[in-house]
């Protein structure tokens, strides 16, 4: 049995390969089946801890996950190399009390956080000031609202990602209002690692988890 992870770079400002966001696949498509967040969140970090190693998909570089609530507000997180892996906290996960505290506590035990295809606005003041990096997907905005966005998010701490950049335009504006880093499928599109599953101990993991 084979496993699959895919895995897209994100580029500094001289378009050097800082890390890759690391995407749930089940196969070698490009396209994935939309499938339970929970699920895709456990079978990512049981493919990168178990079956196909971190070293193997990211080399030196770092990883970016998307992790559910679920992963967030149990232990489990603890498992994760923080000096590696950078944890993705999406945009429809609600920021209330519970994931704030659970956040809080995983950024002081130095974990970095990335909140995922953000919109700033006020009652989000507490995650970005838990955030080390805040994504930003250029294909929502116009370049005015991508400036404005970017302009209040930099009087935080979190460096700022511009995602779906997929136009030579796209990426102009960016440079333009001078993003930290970049990513997109101008640059590069998610290329899939292949891995050998090991039945035993994904069936502990994955019993763990539930």
């Amino acid at each position: 049995n084979n496993v699959f992870i895919a895995r897209q770079p994100v580029y500094n400002k001289k378009l050097e390969v800082i890390g890759y966001e690391l995407l749930f696949r089940n196969n070698l498509d490009e396209q994935v089946e939309i499938v339970d967040k929970e699920i895709a969140t456990a079978q990512v970090i049981l493919n990168i801890l178990l079956e196909v190693g971190l070293e193997k998909i990211v080399g030196q570089r770092i990883a970016f996950i998307n992790v559910a609530r679920d992963f967030i507000t149990s232990d489990l997180v603890y498992s994760l190399d923080k000096e590696k892996i950078v944890l993705e906290i999406s945009e429809d996960i609600e920021a209330d009390p519970e994931v704030i505290a659970a956040l809080q506590k995983i950024s002081k035990q130095g974990y970095k956080i990335n909140l995922d295809n953000f919109v700033s606005d006020y009652k989000k003041d507490e995650l970005i000031k838990l955030a080390n990096y805040i994504k930003l997907d250029v294909s929502m905005f116009t370049r005015e609202e991508l400036k404005s966005q970017a302009n209040l998010l930099r009087n935080g701490n979190a460096q700022l990602i511009a995602s779906k950049i997929e136009t030579q335009n796209n990426f102009d504006v960016c440079n333009e209002i001078k993003m930290d880093y970049y990513q997109g499928y101008y640059l590069a599109q998610p290329n899939i690692i292949k891995g050998t599953r090991l039945s035993a101990i994904r069936y502990s993991v994955l019993k763990l988890h539930r």
